[in-house]
């Protein structure tokens, strides 16, 4: 199977760069690269609107535009599209400035030979696919961050300084985003038995995760809260951070008291049943009797 070949525009008004840089491309390989030349940037427009474009070599000295607005334009126009800066001996700080305000790569003209150039177009490609690759992880991550029903609250691992905390968090405490950022977690107090001193933050840094099936919280109005909480370490970028996960279980520990309560309720009641009772599970067995029925039946009761 043979590669399509790479699309390339070309943005350029010298004619004698553009020759160079054609006759580079066609030594690469004839079937490796396809290029159109645009002299403006208005034209460079009109052409990017038809689509079918693999990536961008743009002069940033251009009749209509210049320096790095050049480059800020066309991202508008192409945001998904890879670019490649062209440009002088003396001007290549503008080509460093062009790279952190987006653009994959610099050349200087005239330096590149073609397999340079090829190589730096197939870089490019490849980094911006990466890049949005990585963009669109991030962009999913943010929407399952900011939808979850849970707390989630991101720690720097090293200070123990909160970096992050969800919607969800900030309703279950009852505070504002501004409130919590960039504060230290056993500064917060509202989780009392985990965090109420550094001690217990260095413990949760040695373990890299930490469970707690049931723990009190108070919100910024002083109500009484059940949570689980726990806590993972995990790589961002080449640093560690903490991610706390918290489950509001107030109602659900509710639910199972009132539970509880019910049952020992009813087990009071049978056991002081002057009626003889009997219990049967699912298979017929006999499970308990109270003590009426045991002076019925004359069967001790620790023989239930």
């Amino acid at each position: 199977m043979i590669d399509a070949p790479i699309r390339v525009l070309l943005i350029e008004d010298n004619p004698g760069d553009a020759r160079l840089i054609r006759e580079q491309l066609a030594e690469a390989g004839t079937a490796q690269f396809r290029m159109e030349l645009i002299g403006s940037l208005a034209g460079s427009f009109t052409r990017l609107d038809k689509g079918e474009i693999d990536l961008i070599l743009a002069d940033l000295g251009l009749p209509d535009s210049q320096g790095l607005d050049t480059l800020v334009r066309l991202h508008q126009r192409a945001s998904s599209i890879p670019i490649i800066v062209l440009t002088g001996l003396d001007d290549q700080t503008i080509g460093d400035k062009a790279v952190l305000s987006g653009a994959q790569d610099y050349l200087v003209k005239g330096q590149p030979n073609s397999e340079t150039l090829a190589r730096a177009i197939r870089y490019a490609i490849e980094r911006k696919r990466t890049d949005e690759a990585l963009l669109a992880s991030e962009l999913k991550y943010r929407r399952l961050f900011e939808s979850a029903k849970d707390g989630i609250l991101i720690l720097d691992y090293e200070t123990g300084t909160i970096v992050d905390i969800n919607p969800f968090l900030l309703q279950l405490l009852g505070l504002k985003q501004e409130e919590i950022l960039g504060k230290k977690l056993w500064d917060l107090g509202f989780f009392k038995d985990i965090a109420a001193d550094q001690a217990k933050f260095l413990e949760l840094q040695k373990q890299e995760f930490i469970r707690y099936d049931d723990l009190p919280l108070e919100d910024v109005n002083g109500q009484s809260k059940r949570v689980e909480f726990i806590s993972n370490v995990y790589w961002v970028n080449s640093h560690k951070v903490i991610q706390c996960n918290i489950r509001d279980i107030t109602e659900r520990k509710r639910s199972e008291e009132n539970l509880q309560k019910s049952e020992e309720r009813f087990r009071t009641f049978i056991e002081q049943s002057s009626d003889g009772v009997l219990l049967v599970d699912e298979q017929g067995m006999i499970a308990e009797w109270n003590q009426a029925e045991a002076l019925i039946t004359g069967i001790p009761r620790a023989q239930a």
